[in-house]
């Protein structure tokens, strides 16, 4: 209906706009799923605008109808702007709401459908004119900033390549190299720290080690100078990887066969050589989360594989780590079951193959 007489429905009767079905949908729902124009999307929203936070029983909000149905650029502003968090929140029914994301779920959110959308049809010869990416930049740029929390938003800050390594876990595989590709210049774009396009993925963790020497190589190939690179405080692409836990696989042995000299480089800020840094992340962490005792060691890195941008609440957490535990009990009792990788005989691989890599690194250190 045209939003006339939508807004007279509304001052007749303005509870109709918090009202849910048996599905627990709401008007914004109805509204967004039909595809329903700006101006309606608009007044439905004015009058109700917790709505726009709402999932009904599917796990479907008003912003997963909107990029699903190819709602227009103005209504997807509105909805964002309203509320930036449900970028990032996956369409899972209620009863799966409290487990912790993973890469599956993370392909259920409206970003990463925004951007299957651009990955399924786009024509590379008009990218930044296609109506499909103007509406996956605004979703992906919101989720960028409100990961960061950053209120009010600094632009420079943000560009494509580096939302795309930022919000990894809920794009597509190929839209990093697309970002590559079509704009090669963001590759130097430092940020605050001073980090570069391979700095900034080297300290972020992806969703899995493959995908995290998959983001090493692409941009390694894409600008290899970027290895050697320090940032403000004279870490190197190296030791950043190692401190935020990446081992040999994991794009490390990539990052030193691009930088050897960075193994046993301290800098002038006394910053510590790279099996140095690795060996000390495991204190680190016992430090930030308890004492050993209280907190065993994979669990920091059993929550950070799971939540590489540290989204979950407290409970989210909870019940990941009592998840874990259960399924090792669970393997305890069945002889049968292979164990998966270790992340501590990991890091001690990790730590080997780096000073195999540089063994001077190691007397010059003591």
């Amino acid at each position: 209906p045209p939003s006339d007489v939508v807004d007279t429905l509304i001052k007749v009767y303005p509870s109709g706009a918090k009202k849910l079905d048996k599905e627990k949908s709401s008007a914004l729902h109805f509204a967004t799923h039909y595809a329903a124009s700006t101006d309606v999307i608009k007044t439905v929203l004015r009058a109700y605008p917790q709505a726009a936070g709402l999932q009904d029983r599917y796990g479907r909000s008003p912003l997963y109808h909107a990029v699903d149905k190819c709602v227009g650029l103005e209504a997807l502003k509105l909805l964002v702007q309203t509320n930036p968090s449900m970028a990032t929140l996956p369409c899972v029914q209620e009863e799966y709401r409290n487990l912790p994301l993973t890469r599956m779920t993370a392909t259920l959110t409206p970003l990463y459908i925004a951007w299957a959308h651009v990955v399924n049809h786009r024509n590379n010869a008009k990218l930044r004119d296609c109506k499909r990416f103007e509406k996956a930049q605004l979703l992906m740029e919101a989720a960028f900033f409100h990961a960061k929390n950053v209120s009010p938003p600094v632009p420079r800050e943000y560009h494509f390549i580096s939302g795309a390594i930022a919000m990894d876990m809920y794009l597509p595989d190929k839209v990093l190299p697309m970002a590559i590709e079509h704009m090669p210049q963001d590759l130097l774009v430092e940020d605050r720290e001073g980090r570069d396009a391979l700095a900034r993925a080297a300290a972020t963790n992806q969703y899995s080690k493959e995908r995290a020497d998959t983001v090493t190589r692409l941009l390694l190939e894409a600008h290899p100078d970027s290895a050697t690179k320090r940032d403000r405080k004279g870490f190197s692409p190296l030791q950043l990887a190692l401190l935020a836990g990446k081992t040999w696989s994991a794009g490390v042995s990539r990052l030193t066969k691009a930088d050897p000299d960075a193994v046993g480089w301290t800098g002038n800020s006394g910053n510590l050589p790279a099996f140095a840094a690795a060996a000390s992340l495991e204190a680190e962490e016992c430090a930030a989360e308890g004492t050993l005792e209280e907190t065993p060691t994979e669990e920091p890195w059993l929550i950070r594989r799971a939540d590489p941008y540290n989204l979950l609440s407290s409970k989210q957490r909870e019940l990941l780590v009592k998840a874990r535990k259960r399924l090792e009990e669970k393997q305890q009792q069945d002889e049968e079951i292979v164990e998966g990788p270790n992340p501590e005989m990991e890091r001690l691989t990790t730590i080997l193959d780096l000073l195999q890599a540089d063994p001077a690194a190691l007397p010059s250190t003591l």
